[in-house]
């Protein structure tokens, strides 16, 4: 009985072991990434990265609500709202209040808006080719296959 108790202890031990592997991997991506900077993007945009998200987000669809944004962006509605006022002080996006629901607000990108997202999706093109293009050919799909698997266990909590 103690053998089978000193085995499972060691793997369990192990598995802890991998678990803050993984965790630090995650936390040393996240950082030299470039995700922790408040006001500038990954790809060295003079944007914070929630602004830009929403701004990538609004740029996939003509008009979406602030709870939608909300949603895509995975963050409360009260921070998305103050997110969107930023947008709104700095002319990026357009809000309006739908006139049939009062409590529903209507969020597009304004014309200025539209072309700093075009910079932006560049200057991120440019980030990640060059990223891309660091990678040897045969570890490419098992990046994809990682990170695809990482979302899909995160979409499951």
């Amino acid at each position: 009985m103690d053998c089978i108790y000193e085995v499972q202890k060691q793997e369990n031990e192990i598995a802890m072991m991998d678990e803050r592997a993984l965790e630090h991997q995650i936390q040393e991506f996240t950082r030299r990434f470039g995700l922790l900077a408040q006001d500038i993007t990954p790809c060295n945009y003079p944007l914070s990265p929630s602004q830009a998200h929403a701004l990538q987000v609004l740029g996939q669809s003509e008009e979406i609500t602030l709870q939608e944004l909300a949603k895509q962006l995975r963050l409360d509605k009260s921070t998305v709202s103050r997110l969107v006022t930023q947008l709104v002080e700095h002319d990026l996006v357009l809000r309006t209040v739908n006139p049939e629901n009062r409590r529903e607000i209507h969020i597009t990108l304004s014309e200025r808006g539209r072309a700093v997202l075009d910079e932006l999706l560049m200057a991120a093109a440019a980030k990640y080719h060059r990223l891309w293009m660091r990678l040897s050919q045969e570890k490419r799909p098992q990046i994809i296959e990682a990170l695809a698997l990482l979302n899909e266990v995160l979409g499951e909590e």
